[in-house]
């Protein structure tokens, strides 16, 4: 059911009239010549991204799936993974239930080891839901994305994991224990960033490594649920900073902005910044949980 429902989505979105496509590249590739992924590959897991509310399914053609199931990490040229960001809505006839309400973006993962060699033998590709690249440049967005994927390099850079072991699955490693921060002066930050932390602070946890290198805003968007915990654990705000200082992602404590369980969780507001556009920032709040 849960499948039907996002192929439904995808369909509607990602082709247009069945004959239309969008011709846009990224990587060298274009949304239309992977057809009917969402059909005919696999569907290999489902993510659910908590600060946006997606649900992220992702799907694997026979090569990549093959690999997964043999629990292997040597990906063959030729694999490739596809995933759907689905953006969720209250089921007006259960509202407890959010049920998929149209795809948002369309990402692919493609192996091809010569082609692709600066990025880890990993092609990278972004669309939106009718086929157009996103504003950032189309060459720094992989990049980013591969600095990334780095943080499961034991995994063959793939962070899904096939469903299906629910009871008792294998513990997995945190993700998190991986991205390394650092206490940093406030004053050192620049003063864009100063000017939206909490008044008072002093200082920040600043998330280092090659993830600073090049940003783009799925970096930006996808980095706040580490920089949320990151927060959460400290008490102080987290933030990610390009090292050109001109793009930045920030997390602070914001008592009150988002209705919250005080007791189990603590009020936040997430602030980054929008590539190309020097006055604006995206703002979000959010509820996270206590940690121990």
């Amino acid at each position: 059911m849960l499948k039907s429902w996002v192929t439904a989505c995808a369909i509607a979105l990602l082709v247009i009239s069945g004959t239309i496509f969008a011709s846009d590249e990224m990587s060298g590739y274009t949304l239309h010549q992977f057809g009917d992924f969402e059909k005919n590959w696999h569907l290999v897991t489902v993510r659910f991204r908590k600060d946006t509310g997606e649900m992220r399914f992702v799907y694997a053609n026979e090569s990549a799936w093959r690999t997964l199931l043999e629990g292997k990490t040597d990906y063959p040229d030729g694999a490739v993974f596809g995933k759907v960001a689905v953006m969720t809505q209250e089921d007006t006839a259960f509202p407890a239930s959010a049920v998929p309400s149209g795809a948002r973006r369309v990402q692919f993962m493609v192996r091809n080891s010569a082609k692709h060699a600066t990025t880890d033998g990993w092609g990278y590709a972004l669309f939106n839901a009718y086929g157009k690249r996103f504003p950032d440049k189309p060459d720094t967005q992989p990049i980013a994305c591969a600095a990334c994927h780095r943080l499961v390099r034991e995994r063959g850079e793939v962070f899904s994991q096939p469903m299906g072991k629910f009871l008792f699955p294998e513990p997995q490693n945190a993700l998190s224990s991986k991205l390394q921060f650092e206490d940093q002066p406030a004053d050192s930050l620049p003063a864009k960033l100063r000017a939206v932390l909490p008044r008072g602070t002093a200082s920040v946890r600043a998330l280092k490594g090659e993830l600073r290198e090049k940003l783009f805003a799925g970096t930006l968007d996808e980095i706040q649920p580490a920089l949320a915990r990151e927060s959460a654990r400290t008490g102080v705000p987290s933030v990610l900073v390009s090292l050109d200082r001109a793009l930045f992602s920030a997390v602070f404590s914001s008592p009150g902005v988002a209705s919250c369980d005080v007791k189990k969780s603590i009020s936040m507001k997430a602030v980054h910044t929008l590539p190309r556009q020097d006055e604006h920032l995206y703002e979000t709040v959010f509820c996270e949980e206590r940690q121990p």
